[in-house]
């Protein structure tokens, strides 16, 4: 036996069945399920694109619709541009006009945040957008929203308001709409595990601490970075994340259009990479701004991992082709004399230059060696930037001691670690030696000699 009917719409007329009349409620309902809520209702409202032309739809590739904007010529108001969005099941859609709104002045002595939400009003059956005027404070806030039976509010972007603000300026606006249709991309629920409030174009990592966790980091180049996000996610609560798609990024200074990006040293934000295609990078800038802010760009996280071994890969081979390895097997010998203290073997020929993009390298030397007397000598590998050789917990030193004269000996390998190195900084690693007595030399003419330097 079939079931009793099943709340189902629309049909035609009003009987029988489940025919209308519909409610407000219903068609509410239908709106909220068919978009469907990623995160905090809160959080949720704006349709990207939906019921605008193409030409409409120019400047919202990354805002998504109602974008909220600094006047051309800056004054102490926004604008609110076209866009369409649902506030809890009720359709709203701007087709063409820009609405602006007048920020309160501040004189309180201290900054105030203020939020741009779309108020649902049921009483007065209106939506309009509107300013929530935050409270002053040392550490503002944004004001809360209502979201009742009577009133429903979604937020658009939070204003920074300076303690006396004669302008409000883009780099004062925090967008904070959330699609409830995402643009193409992947997009996911994820865990603020980094005890602060995140907000739209944050770059997060993963926190394996919690299920679905992320958090920030201030390790430039990381590997780990999970995606950027979107809206506004407070300590321990779910937010939205853009893991693949064009996305608002937050940057820590200026990029220019095309450049990639990577985690920074600063928590949250990106910066141009310094790398060509490598490791940690994340995104794809798709313009260019001058200073500290959001841009877009595309993000495509998924990426990383396989980015991070072609790296690795590439690294290996071209640190010391270009920088250090003696190619030929032939030519003059590295004579080494009694020497009692560190001397470079070769600091034109065998030695490396590395721009590190992590603190932490491996150098390898590679040399063949033979002598005509007694013979105790010791080689390391020289930090050009702090000095250091065989660093404590780091692999040590080759100590070579013969006794009478010897035949060349191949294959000696000095392998040291260096850990605690500026990412970005250049440094020269050189083999020296440390000669007690006798001669000696590294052999060159036929004999495979060469030095690596490989970032792990």
């Amino acid at each position: 036996m079939p079931s009793a009917p099943i709340p189902s719409f629309p049909w035609s007329g009003t009987t029988p069945g489940s025919a209308g009349p519909y409610s407000a409620a219903q068609f509410a309902a239908f709106i909220a399920g068919l978009y469907n809520r990623q995160a905090d209702a809160a959080e949720q409202g704006v349709a990207p694109w939906s019921g605008l032309s193409p030409s409409a739809q120019l400047g919202l590739l990354v805002g998504y619709g109602f974008d909220v904007s600094a006047l051309a010529s800056p004054n102490m108001s926004v604008n609110i541009g076209p866009g369409a969005a649902s506030v809890n099941g009720t359709w709203v859609n701007n087709i063409g006009t820009t609405y602006n709104l007048a920020i309160a002045s501040n004189v309180s002595g201290n900054p105030r945040i203020d939020t741009i939400v779309l108020h649902a009003d049921y009483t007065a059956q209106t939506i309009v957008a509107t300013v929530l005027q935050g409270t002053p404070g040392g550490a503002p806030t944004p004001p809360a929203l209502t979201q009742s039976t009577l009133i429903w509010e979604i937020p658009l972007a939070d204003i920074a308001v300076a303690n006396g603000a004669a302008s409000i300026t883009q780099a004062n606006i925090t967008p904070r709409q959330v699609p409830i249709n995402a643009p193409d991309g992947v997009y996911m629920l994820v865990k603020n595990n980094s005890g602060a409030t995140l907000q739209t174009g944050d770059v997060v990592v993963w926190d394996n601490t919690t299920q679905q966790g992320v958090k920030t980091s201030t390790t430039q180049n990381d590997p780990t970075v999970a995606g950027v996000m979107i809206g506004r996610t407070t300590a321990t609560k779910l937010g939205l994340m853009v893991v693949k798609g064009v996305a608002w990024v937050h940057v820590n200074g200026a990029v220019s259009n095309g450049q990639l990006l990577s985690q920074s040293t600063t928590a949250a934000q990106a910066v141009p990479s310094n790398l060509n295609a490598g490791l940690g990078v994340f995104a794809y800038a798709m313009s260019a701004v001058a200073g500290a802010g959001l841009m877009p760009a595309y993000v495509d996280a998924s990426q990383i991992a396989q980015s991070n071994i072609q790296y690795l890969s590439t690294t290996f081979n071209s640190s010391y082709r270009a920088a250090g390895r003696v190619y030929q097997n032939t030519g003059t010998d590295y004579s080494l004399a009694v020497a009692t203290t560190w001397t470079t073997v070769d600091a034109t020929n065998f030695a490396i230059t590395l721009t590190p993009t992590g603190s932490r390298v491996v150098v390898q030397a590679n040399f063949s060696m033979d002598g005509t007397s007694t013979c105790d000598v010791d080689f390391d590998v020289l930090n050009s930037v702090s000095g250091n050789r065989s660093q404590a917990g780091n692999i040590g030193t080759l100590r070579v001691l013969f006794g009478t004269s010897f035949a060349p000996v191949l294959g000696q390998v000095v392998t040291t670690e260096f850990t605690g190195l500026t990412p970005g900084t250049p440094v020269t690693f050189s083999l020296q030696y440390f000669l007690n007595s006798g001669t000696a030399k590294i052999r060159r003419n036929g004999y495979p000699t060469f030095m690596t330097a490989h970032e792990f």
